[in-house]
């Protein structure tokens, strides 16, 4: 299809203003401001966005929301967690720049939260909210505090504060908060402290439910709290002990409706239908066959007195909603506040519930000290959190196991049971671990479902916990590290490579983690392994993923490079061959120099375990963990239930062909219309007709995926243990009642359809009607356009052949002056070129004579000049063969002369006499032929030599 394999948004979208989306009208009405003032009233921007992601064109209908007390600015969500602003500033198309709102920036996380407030006051009906009684209660609980903190508000800014409570995440979470921090106690089940309660558990449960093995009880253990939750039906059990007037009261009651009608309790066995007992100075009150009781007799018996509440759960990752006022705390501080006032409470309230308050509950026991006016202490067994991994995604499954031993870690923290700590803070550094956080990992793609963002705050809050156990010394460091270089912590280090550039946090978390190991004495060389081992496969190794992975200008991967060259986890070029190849060694070392700029290093704060924990079960809730689950039953509902099934675009095609060639057949007859008109039919009714069934089918749709997942949550919130199989089998019975639901929608919408489909077709009548109208408009136009062209071109030409006529004269008459004007210059030209030609040739006849005359006396000069160079060289010749010879001569004669001195000296008197010379003469004249003077003809005697002739 030519799209990318995982969506890259971009930071910056463009939008425009539509006039074709209906803008909804806003449920909120008439709010205030802090000091009772009539606030701004948030209203919607029809919107039409564009370019919100990269390489795939496409535009998306959807409301912004114009925040309050901001000029002009106005967010809007394109995804689930992406949010963009802008100030509306339109440019000379008419377009606004909407920026992304990363929330890691507080003003952008203020945005954020505003649009999701004004989401929410858009869904909240205010009439109908103001007369529920949770409403009335937030009230008079917020008037309450108001009196007693001294501070006087309008009646309206009261109402106003807890409307936000309703819609504002924030708001919400403020009071929830307020509301257990208000409790005078609030602890985990010990049971030497609490002998108390453990007391009531076994007359409330009996001994069969309640019991001791190898000295601990099974109520203060996770796993003995889940068994004594499943024995009571998947039910919540708390109870109540408040002195009043009439004596020390205990009330007790289980969660859940019709789940646990029938079952007995062993305090029954003495109760019998009766909804109290007195056992020694002590009553037993079943407090929801009180209310019950209450309820049958006087319905709105417990109006004013009423602390019951059930707040909506505003946070984006959960998409379900349980009533909540049948949960047994609530129960419990309904009947008590009835009953207060006929037996006031004279002391405190104890409260103890098997599972930690919600915070619904938490709001309602708040009421309760308000209404009583005594102090409420409460003391849970386990809180609301993962136990269980049985999803059947694997990312999602790994975040459970995670999730559960954070828990089981937090319960040991608090019980203060470090032996069972170190036994859980052993499963965590595993390869087991290890893999299947990996598949989290997998996940974390840069998408933005529950599960990819919900794998990112999973991984770092992992890494986190290992560092602080590694500080702590509950889990040793070596340990860590092996794991980290088994196989599957190599690919998990290396697809770290690959997400932490991306996501500052999982960075962050990361480098802790590094840094706790290094100051618990793991070697550098240890480390360096880690960060430069390749996994098996075509993966490689933290560097080199770190650096080829995408990188954006606000990301934390220089940041990250920083701080590792600052703790000396940087390798050297030298290094570097000890843990990868050559090539990998340059490749590396040239990425380091030339891809990382200098940046700031990464910071990161020391937290204590238990900050970790809490924080690590409140992100990965047993809540956000099912929604994140529930995700995968979204997505099949869709795929299982389209919008527009496919034999209704094969009609609404084979339509649009039928009525094009029909209406044609009636215009051209014989003749097939051109393909081009049926494809731009369909391209120009296609949306109309599609828009017309979604719809009508959307919302339906909608509202079937939303029952059928929140069926499947609260399943599974109600059975947290259950197997896999039994999930798969809710699964799979979800579907199939959606896909009836979904069939009874297409039957029920099939009028619908068809009136559509020949609204269609209707209207693709007119338009192949209005198509051959304008070619037949544009047929007539082109014969017309013709015809006047042939009578255009018939006129032309006769006015051309009298025009050619006419001037034939006048032009024979200027040919025959152009012929005897051209004749009499072609004439001059003649006798010049000629003339020309003779005066050529004779100067060339006067150049070849010079040439031959001068060539004459060139030879001539050569001549004489070569035979008197041949004579000089033959007389050169001559004599030096006349010198060598006398030479010859008289060396003989000289040696004869030398052989005998007497000889000598008698050869010299003799030659003396002839007039011979002697030999000193010989040897100068010996000593003169050897170096002969040049071009002499004549020899040392001073006879003349002649040539040869």
């Amino acid at each position: 299809m030519g799209l990318p394999p995982t969506p890259a948004f971009n930071d910056s979208i463009k939008g425009r203003i539509s006039s074709e989306l209906p803008t909804p009208s806003s449920a909120n009405t008439g709010s205030t401001g802090d000091e009772g003032a009539s606030r701004p009233e948030p209203s919607l921007v029809p919107l039409v966005l564009s370019d919100i992601v990269q390489g795939v064109p496409f535009e998306k209908e959807i409301f912004g929301a114009r925040i309050p007390g901001t000029t002009s600015t106005v967010v809007v969500q394109v995804e689930p967690d992406r949010f963009h602003s802008s100030r509306m500033r339109q440019d000379h198309t008419g377009q606004v720049t909407f920026d992304w709102l990363d929330p890691r920036v507080p003003e952008d996380e203020r945005l954020i939260e505003q649009f999701r407030e004004i989401k929410h006051q858009i869904k909240t009906d205010t009439a109908e909210l103001h007369c529920t009684e949770s409403f009335r209660n937030v009230v008079h609980q917020l008037e309450a505090e108001q009196v007693r903190s001294g501070k006087t508000r309008p009646s309206s800014a009261v109402a106003d504060d807890a409307y936000r409570i309703f819609t504002s995440e924030q708001a919400q979470r403020k009071f929830v908060d307020g509301s257990k921090a208000s409790m005078s106690r609030r602890d985990v089940f010990n049971a030497e402290r609490d002998e108390f309660d453990l007391a009531v558990y076994r007359t409330v449960l009996g001994s069969d439910l309640v019991f001791e093995t190898d000295g601990e009880w099974n109520i203060e253990n996770p796993a003995g709290v889940a068994d004594l939750k499943s024995s009571l039906r998947e039910s919540n059990f708390a109870f109540a002990a408040a002195d009043t007037t009439a004596g020390r009261k205990v009330y007790f009651s289980l969660s859940g409706g019709a789940r646990v009608d029938g079952l007995k309790l062993a305090i029954h066995e003495s109760m019998g239908d009766a909804d109290e007992i007195s056992i020694d100075d002590l009553t037993f009150i079943d407090a929801k066959r009180r209310l019950a009781k209450y309820t049958r007799g006087t319905p709105d018996a417990t109006g004013q007195s009423s602390v019951q509440m059930n707040l909506p759960v505003l946070d984006p990752e959960c998409n379900t909603n349980i009533d909540r006022r049948y949960d047994a705390e609530q129960i419990l501080a309904a009947v008590i506040a009835r009953e207060a006032r006929e037996h006031p409470v004279t002391g405190s309230i104890h409260v103890n519930t098997l599972l930690d308050a919600c915070d619904s509950c938490a709001g309602a026991l708040g009421m309760l000290q308000t209404r009583t006016n005594q102090p409420v202490s409460v003391v849970y067994h386990r809180d609301y959190g993962v136990t269980t991994a049985n999803s059947r995604n694997p990312a999602v499954r790994a975040l459970q196991e995670f999730s559960a031993s954070i828990n089981e870690l937090h319960g040991h923290l608090i019980t203060g049971n470090f032996a069972q700590m170190y036994k859980v803070g052993r499963r965590l550094p595993t390869p087991q671990m290890l893999g299947a956080l990996t598949d989290s990992l997998v996940e974390a793609n840069g998408s933005y479902t529950n599960t990819a963002q919900l794998a990112i705050y999973g991984n770092s809050y992992y890494l986190r916990l290992l560092g602080v156990l590694t500080r702590t010394e509950v889990v040793r460091s070596d340990k860590v590290s092996d794991a980290l270089l088994s196989p599957e912590g190599r690919a998990y280090v290396s697809m770290l490579g690959r997400r932490v550039a991306a996501n500052p946090m999982l960075a962050r978390a990361w480098a802790s983690l590094l840094h706790e190991l290094k100051e618990a004495g793991v070697p550098r060389d240890t480390l360096l392994e880690v960060l430069l081992s390749k996994p098996s496969g075509s993966a490689r190794c933290f560097y080199v993923e770190l650096l080829r992975a995408p990188h954006l200008p606000r990301d934390g991967r220089d940041s990250l490079v920083a701080w590792l060259e600052e703790a000396e986890l940087v390798p050297g070029i030298r290094e570097l061959p000890h843990y990868v190849s050559l090539r990998r060694t340059l490749t590396l070392a040239t990425r380091l120099l030339i891809q990382v700029q200098p940046a700031e290093c990464l910071e990161f704060n020391d937290v204590t375990l238990k900050e970790v924990l809490v924080q690590a079960r409140e992100v990965l809730s047993l809540s956000a963990l099912d929604a994140a689950d529930n995700q995968r039953l979204a997505n099949r509902l869709r795929e299982a239930m389209p919008t527009i099934t496919i034999a209704e675009q094969r009609e609404f095609r084979e339509m649009i062909h039928d009525t094009l060639k029909e209406e044609w057949q009636k215009v051209i007859p014989d003749t097939e219309p051109p393909s081009h008109i049926a494809t731009t039919l369909i391209d120009d009714l296609g949306p109309s007709y599609g828009r017309a069934l979604i719809g009508g089918r959307k919302a339906a749709v909608d509202a079937i995926i939303a029952r059928r997942t929140a069926a499947y949550a609260e399943f599974q919130q109600r059975n947290p243990t259950a197997s896999q199989k039994a999930l798969q089998d809710v699964f799979d019975a979800q579907v199939r009642e959606a896909r009836k639901e979904y069939r009874t929608v297409l039957s029920g919408a099939s009028d619908a359809a068809s009136e559509n489909l020949t609204t269609s077709a209707s209207r693709a009548v007119q338009s192949v009607k209005t198509t051959l109208a304008k070619q037949q408009v544009r047929q007539q136009v082109e014969d017309a356009a013709q015809a006047a062209r042939s009578e255009a071109a018939a006129s032309a030409k006769s006015q051309a052949e009298q025009a050619s006529s006419s001037a034939a004269k006048y032009a024979a008459e200027r040919e025959a002056k152009s012929m005897a004007l051209d004749a009499a210059r072609v004439a001059s030209l003649q006798a010049y070129t000629e003339a020309n030609k003779a005066a050529k040739q004779k100067a060339e006849a006067h150049v070849r004579i010079d040439i031959a005359a001068y060539a004459r006396y060139s030879v001539k000069h050569e001549t004489k000049k070569a035979a008197r160079e041949f004579t000089r060289e033959y007389l050169k010749k001559e004599a030096a063969a006349r010198s060598e010879i006398e030479i010859h001569r008289l060396n003989a004669r000289l040696e004869a002369l030398r052989a005998d001195p007497r000889d000598v000296e008698f050869q010299g008197r003799l030659n003396a006499l002839r007039g011979l010379p002697t030999p000193n003469e010989l040897e100068i004249r010996f000593a003169m032929l050897r170096a002969p003077e040049p071009c002499s003809s004549k020899l040392s005697s001073g006879h003349a030599f002649e040539p040869a002739r």
